[in-house]
């Protein structure tokens, strides 16, 4: 019996593959995120928190994910509770309509979501009977028509 002898290592090409597969992918995730923290100075960030603009960005974030989560909370909780513990018809078919989002591309769910507030659905022509229009897609939300059509959406829900 020999003790302490070693074990030839042989070249694995599907391990070396991997390796550097997940490198290339950790490369390309980190990068940004270490770059976007170690690129503004303290001054420029100093000018960029006092910037009510900013500030409200922030706080519609920090706002609508709030929101986002109580509305998940008082109705996914008891949804997921029923889905979970109870059988019922037709629950193999919701189960594919809850998991659908999970494998549809974002643009795709936009270009969705556009095309149901467009003029021509009737959701489109009752957000327009309250001076929301949603349908341009050329619209950057720091342009002078996205600003324009964002104080007129909010004029008329306050007035209403």
């Amino acid at each position: 019996m020999v003790t302490g002898a070693r074990r030839e290592k042989k070249f694995d090409p599907f391990r070396s593959l991997t390796v550097f597969s997940t490198s290339v992918i950790l490369v390309f995730i980190l990068l940004p995120l270490v770059e976007m923290v170690l690129q503004p100075s303290i001054d420029s960030l100093q000018e960029t928190i006092r910037d009510k603009d900013v500030l409200r960005a922030i706080w519609l974030s920090v706002y609508a994910s709030g929101l986002a989560a109580l509305i998940s909370f008082v109705f996914g909780t008891p949804f997921a509770f029923l889905l979970a513990r109870k059988a019922f018809f037709g629950k193999r078919f919701v189960e594919s309509v809850v998991d659908l989002p999970v494998m549809i591309p974002h643009p795709v769910v936009g270009i969705a979501i556009l095309s149901l507030a467009g003029r021509e659905h009737w959701l489109g022509r009752f957000s327009s009977s309250w001076a929301c229009h949603f349908t341009s897609m050329r619209q950057k939300p720091g342009s002078k028509r996205f600003r324009s059509v964002w104080r007129r959406c909010r004029a008329a829900w306050e007035h209403r």
